[in-house]
């Protein structure tokens, strides 16, 4: 019987020193945890939703891979004004006008090649076109003046 006294009083001994010991903790084991997140929660709510001023321009990046051109219009016409008569612009920077006379005979459209169909900048530049004004996509507004002599294109600057 005393074999059996010493190992029940040893174990008696460590279910008692436990309990006291559990006693003396925080009963919720996962109470660092819950800290841990409320601390967290309290970064959060803390962030200040006010941006502050803006920072220094940073250094300007590489130069990207240039672009596919502009595609205007359907097919090869960039264009059309569409007055009496009609003129075309085409893709490739030539003017067209439309012969509609009845009984004239000739081809229905027929290459202009006077000094308006000299354009001041590139067909895929341009945003709209009528034939003797255009926009370019700067926003510049050019005139053709054909009442002063020779015609040539004015570049009137931006539309107000």
């Amino acid at each position: 019987m005393k074999k059996l006294l010493l190992p029940t009083l040893i174990i008696s001994a460590l279910f008692i020193s436990q309990t006291a010991v559990a006693k003396t903790q925080d009963a919720d084991p996962f109470k660092p945890l819950w800290d841990a997140i409320a601390y967290l929660q309290e970064q959060i709510d803390n962030i200040e939703l006010q941006p502050g001023p803006t920072g220094p321009q940073g250094e300007q990046g590489p130069k990207g891979d240039a672009g596919d051109p502009a595609t205007h219009g359907a097919g090869n016409i960039a264009f059309m004004f569409n007055g009496d008569p009609a003129y075309l612009l085409k893709t490739d920077g030539t003017v067209w006008i439309s012969n509609l006379t009845p009984g004239w005979g000739g081809p229905l459209f027929t290459e202009i090649t006077s000094d308006v169909a000299s354009l001041p900048v590139p067909v895929s530049d341009i945003v709209d076109w009528k034939y003797y004004s255009l926009i370019d996509k700067d926003g510049n507004y050019w005139y053709f003046d054909y009442h002063t002599g020779p015609g040539f294109w004015h570049n009137f600057g931006p539309l107000p």
